[in-house]
């Protein structure tokens, strides 16, 4: 890290309780065990490998459910700080994801491929019911789908280039946004801009973690499909097409030392995830935020900042409050 964005950095203690660097406020005791109400993860990704591995270091007991539409690639390597070089690789992140849970955690896990807005009318999360909601996303559409499950709490972790942050949600507080008015759907059509610039077909470009066929260049605009094959025959992923293309069209190109990033952001992210579910289980009647955030992990806390958004008043979680607190039930952790 150059000095002139970030002065060097040796030993520092960064507390997640409160955000601060002097090693003062380390939180309350742990618990040996620590008992988690019914549990789905959105997102064996990046943020989800390390909400798995912190599921394991604080001795979570209870159920996990697992819900992702893709499967473990070669590039995953560089952000999933689980990910070996063997087992992996080709795998539905879900399923492998919780198979690592339940052979090392107390807690039992399952998993599922697919969308989570078929997942959630699915068999497997009605008989969940879960009361606790984990995302690692990085879509908006797929947030709001978590949102509709209205859980008693849900715990959205999110990445930029530095830093993290974690926004959540509780039902039983009054006025603060929930995920559906936290984030804006884009006013693009993203998947229209994909094939614009790729030739590729919504369908390709819907599952576009795995390597690019000759299938899907046959369904591809005429006029892309030499320089389609030419990545095919690099063996590139529907994923990395879509980027080089993106930035190509602003004139920016990807060089030979071109390398995914390595995975402390994502795995920051989850650490403030984990930390606010802890607090949550911990001390459920305390204050908290709506957002908090690390602008740059290389800054820690002077780049740190909390704050609360207000609920839209022509949101669901606002119009429809009383409907959606009379289905649910209680809940009031065991510790």
């Amino acid at each position: 890290m150059s000095a002139d964005v970030a002065p060097p950095i040796e030993d520092m203690t960064f507390s997640v309780f409160d955000y601060q660097e002097d090693g003062q406020s380390i939180g309350p005791k742990l618990p040996d065990t620590l008992d988690i109400p019914n549990t789905l993860v959105v997102g064996g990704g990046a943020i989800g490998s390390g909400v798995a591995l912190l599921a394991v270091q604080l001795s979570l007991r209870g159920r996990i459910h697992i819900v992702d539409k893709q499967a473990y690639g070669d590039e995953n390597m560089g952000t999933c700080v689980l990910m070996e070089r063997n087992g992996w690789s080709g795998q539905d992140k879900a399923v492998r994801l919780a198979d690592w849970i339940s052979r090392h955690a107390l807690a039992t896990a399952s998993g599922e491929k697919g969308f989570i807005a078929d997942a959630a009318a699915g068999e497997k999360c009605r008989e969940l019911a879960p009361r606790i909601v984990i995302n690692g996303l990085d879509d908006v559409s797929a947030r709001y789908d978590t949102q509709m499950l209205w859980p008693d709490a849900i715990f959205d972790g999110g990445i930029n280039n530095l830093g993290a942050a974690v926004v959540q949600h509780r039902l039983d507080e009054h006025g603060k946004a929930c995920l559906r008015c936290t984030f804006k759907l884009p006013e693009v059509d993203i998947l229209a801009l994909q094939a614009d610039l790729t030739g590729l077909d919504g369908e390709t470009l819907n599952d576009s973690n795995r390597t690019l066929t000759a299938k899907d260049i046959e369904r591809a605009a005429p006029e892309k499909r030499e320089w389609l094959r030419q990545h095919m025959a690099a063996g590139k992923t529907i994923c990395s097409i879509v980027s080089e293309a993106t930035m190509a069209k602003y004139g920016v190109s990807l060089g030979a030392d071109f390398r995914p990033s390595v995975p402390f952001v994502a795995t920051a992210a989850a650490c403030l995830v984990m930390a606010e579910l802890v607090k949550f289980l911990l001390e459920p009647g305390a204050r908290y935020h709506h957002t908090s955030m690390i602008g740059s992990l290389f800054l820690g806390s002077r780049s740190s900042a909390v704050f609360n958004k207000t609920a839209d008043p022509s949101c669901l979680c606002v119009r429809c409050r009383d409907a959606i607190i009379a289905s649910k039930v209680s809940f009031q952790p065991t510790l």
